[in-house]
């Protein structure tokens, strides 16, 4: 995992360059559904974020189509391992309804079934773990839904910004030990809900940790009022992914007022945006992405755990199949 997190920006530059002419066979859809699972599916959701102002994007994570498909829809089916059971069947399920259709995938039956029915797909590298892999995939979601944004990505920036980040002189360790013996509760903006929800991902994966995210101001309705109860102690901790400066000024008050409420014990964080990328909106969610990734990594560590292992995953994925 420390290989693959330490090639991030590369794997986002290395898209970036092969695809610098990218004919996408399709052109004119209404809408855009992205299918996925696990780590497959937190690029479709953050892509979903980063060009809703370009389309209208559906994210599917199951085995049937919960949106209308027809001829006018764009699906794009991603699954790294290409074996993905619910992606496999919402694949089945929707052959007849559009034949606007995008495979992304390392091999397995869903290469297979791209193939046979000629469908034009985007083959990921082998030997990654899926959620080592968003770099190419978001890039790759991006050029197709948004490819303006790639434009303002500047690679020696994002470089210079997060070359300590694999070393234990990090921000990003100091901040691993804040939280690595905690239950970590992620705060973003509604608008970047995605990013939080990839934080709480990775820290179950790779850290072997329980931790939710929400939003704000959301959570100021309803949320808020569950941190009264006596059940809060001390191994909570509140993590605040607001930037001070392009965040909306009223959810930046509100992180104000919700850091006064919650009780004394609960520790809290708040992870700092380099100014530089604040106004960019691309390098900052690369920069967020690679900075919790990195932290989830560094907790790891700190807990003892083993970060490549999903065991609970293979035990039901096993299961599954007998």
């Amino acid at each position: 995992m420390f290989n693959d997190l330490k090639g991030f920006s590369n794997h986002i530059n290395s898209v970036i360059q092969e695809l610098k002419v990218f004919d996408f066979p399709y052109r004119k859809f209404d809408k855009v559904v992205i299918v996925g699972m696990g780590g497959s599916a937190i690029a479709g959701s953050l892509a979903k974020e980063l060009a809703s102002f370009e389309h209208n994007i559906f994210l599917e994570r199951g085995y049937k189509p919960t949106v209308k498909i027809d001829s006018k829809t764009l699906v794009i089916v991603s699954s790294y391992s290409g074996n993905t059971e619910e992606t496999l069947s919402y694949f089945s399920k929707i052959l007849n309804q559009t034949t606007m259709i995008y495979g992304i995938c390392s091999g397995g039956k869903l290469l297979e079934e791209l193939k046979n029915n000629n469908f034009p797909l985007y083959l990921l590298p082998g030997g990654f773990s899926p959620r080592a892999t968003l770099g190419f995939t978001l890039t790759l979601l991006i050029k197709i839904l948004n490819e303006k944004l790639l434009e303002k990505y500047d690679l020696d920036l994002f470089n210079n910004l997060t070359e300590s980040f694999p070393t234990e002189n990090s921000i990003v360790y100091r901040d691993a030990l804040k939280i690595f013996n905690t239950f970590p509760v992620i705060v973003t903006e509604e608008e970047n809900f995605s990013i939080g929800y990839r934080f709480k991902c990775q820290l179950n994966e790779n850290s072997k940790m329980l931790a939710y995210n929400l939003s704000i101001p959301e959570m100021n309705h309803n949320e808020i009022i569950g941190w009264e109860g006596d059940l809060i102690d001390k191994n909570f901790c509140m993590v605040f992914l607001i930037d001070q400066v392009s965040s909306y000024h009223r959810n930046i008050k509100r992180k104000e007022i919700t850091s006064k409420i919650l009780p004394d014990n609960v520790k809290q964080l708040e992870i700092e945006l380099p100014s530089q990328i604040s106004s960019n909106l691309l390098m900052k969610y690369f920069y967020w992405i690679h900075y919790t990734d990195w932290m989830s990594y560094w907790c790891g560590i700190l807990r003892n755990v083993d970060i490549e292992a999903v065991k609970s995953i293979d035990f039901l994925k096993k299961q599954l199949s007998s």
